[in-house]
């Protein structure tokens, strides 16, 4: 599946998350730039949407703001765009962090680093809602094969057990 449905999954649980896992007042809030074309692309620039706008951002009392860009698996900060790379030397210049994140467990991580009062089993949550992302992710891929290569994907190898199933190339 596209990366960007990857990134869309992920900033929906990750808002699920805070809202169940961050203790102490917070605001929060995620944002995302449409598929571009010309009249998104303007529609988006008069609303105030800019390129390289990090995905999310938490504001807690007594700390700088958490600005996080989401990515795919796979995906690390060297994907940046260079609008990505602007933003995020603007936001920690104006005193703010910008932080990078490509699962919940990774966003939690971030959270935690910086202090923020986190309850729950937030930990075993945020794990949770990756597995759940990933199960997601490649129930949508096998969607989208057809049905010939999932038959192959998983035939059975010659000399076997019968209990034994293995993807084949």
């Amino acid at each position: 599946m596209a990366n960007n449905h990857w990134e869309w999954g992920l900033q929906t649980l990750i808002t699920k998350w805070v809202r169940q896992h961050v203790a102490q007042p917070h605001y929060f809030f995620a944002c995302d730039r449409s598929a571009q074309t010309k009249e998104t692309y303007t529609f988006e620039r008069h609303r105030g949407i800019r390129a390289g706008q990090p995905d999310t951002c938490l504001i807690v009392p007594h700390g700088p703001a958490i600005f996080v860009e989401l990515k795919a698996p796979g995906k690390g900060v060297s994907s940046l765009s260079e609008a990505q790379k602007w933003r995020r030397d603007e936001i920690r210049s104006a005193g703010h962090s910008w932080e990078f994140a490509n699962s919940v467990q990774s966003y939690a991580k971030v959270l935690q680093d910086f202090g923020v009062d986190l309850h729950g089993n937030w930990e075993l949550a945020a794990e949770n809602s990756d597995a759940v992302l990933r199960g997601k992710m490649e129930a949508a891929a096998l969607e989208k094969m057809p049905t010939e290569a999932i038959k192959r994907k998983y035939t059975r190898r010659a000399g076997e057990p019968r209990y034994s199933w293995k993807a084949t190339p």
